[in-house]
């Protein structure tokens, strides 16, 4: 479900697709998905590795989290003034968080999508596992961090695009990539 936009189409440049989901759901492997279907340049902007890159030993304190969403904010928001598509990577539980996308979107008079990405526990459960053993990832997200951040996740409420990765680890990301199709 797309929101409308108050540019009009022939001025938009650019777009903003913004993840949202619980760890360990697949929000950065249908980013990395999506970004490779399309075929052209896309910025994927992950607050796990943004975080990474501005503090050698994450806290994860309020104030941390603050300037690691700003940081990112600010560079989705000029990826989008150079007319480009941009995928915000983040749990972005929040409404308020979900929201930004489009404000964004009109700041820069770009398209903005929303993308709920879940998963059954089992699944999730595995991904956490398989991420920790083999510490490739920028996540340090674990499933105590899953059940805590599951009890404070805000329902989705703003217009959007639900993935579900099935038993297999499997999505279909066709729904999405239709969405976006006409944007750009």
């Amino acid at each position: 479900m797309l929101k409308e936009s108050t540019a009009s189409d022939s001025l938009c440049k650019g777009l903003i697709i913004l993840m949202s989901g619980l760890p360990g759901t697949g929000k950065s492997t249908i980013a990395r998905r999506v970004a490779l279907q399309l075929g052209r340049a896309v910025s994927i902007f992950s607050t796990d590795r943004i975080r990474k890159e501005l503090y050698a030993t994450p806290t994860y304190t309020d104030e941390e989290n603050s300037h690691v969403h700003t940081e990112t904010q600010n560079r989705i928001r000029h990826a989008l003034t150079k007319n480009r598509i941009v995928i915000y990577d983040a749990t972005n539980l929040q409404e308020r968080h979900r929201l930004w996308a489009f404000e964004v979107g009109d700041e820069t008079n770009s398209h903005a999508l929303v993308v709920f990405v879940t998963a059954d526990e089992s699944v999730v459960k595995q991904r956490l596992a398989d991420r920790a053993a083999n510490g490739r990832t920028w996540s340090d997200a674990d499933w105590r961090v899953y059940l805590l951040l599951k009890e404070t996740a805000e329902p989705v409420v703003c217009p959007h695009i639900l993935i579900e990765i099935d038993e297999e680890g499997a999505a279909d990301i066709r729904p999405l990539l239709e969405a976006i199709a006409p944007l750009i």
